[in-house]
């Protein structure tokens, strides 16, 4: 499954819950949910990268190690990112964590929203 370009705002809950494996997520906005993104239970193989998250409660949550939330030197934008990028090349020089039991991080934090619905 792909989801793709989608406005995905104001969830009490989660903006959406990936139970299962091998989906792409990318190019979404995620607005002010209570979890922009959760890959949890039988999730395996996602991948999730170009999408902004803003004002989320929490960005983004995963509870396997096998997903990614980078693709091709493209991670996700994050409102709560800290860090720098002191090259200038619009990524950020450290990881982004993700929090859940996956210990999973964004390797390529993007230093801009890539793409607002």
């Amino acid at each position: 499954n792909i989801v793709f370009r989608n406005n995905v705002s104001y969830n009490d809950n989660n903006g959406i819950r990936v139970k299962g494996g091998n989906n792409t997520v990318f190019e979404n906005l995620f607005l002010h949910n209570n979890v922009g993104v959760y890959l949890c239970c039988g999730s395996a193989g996602n991948v999730v990268y170009g999408n902004t998250f803003i004002g989320n409660s929490e960005n983004a949550k995963d509870d396997k190690p096998t997903n990614l939330w980078s693709y091709d030197g493209m991670g996700n934008y994050w409102d709560d990112y800290t860090g720098a990028d002191n090259d200038g090349d619009g990524v950020g020089d450290t990881s982004y964590q993700i929090s859940g039991y996956g210990n999973r991080e964004d390797s390529f934090p993007l230093m801009k929203p890539r793409w607002i619905a």
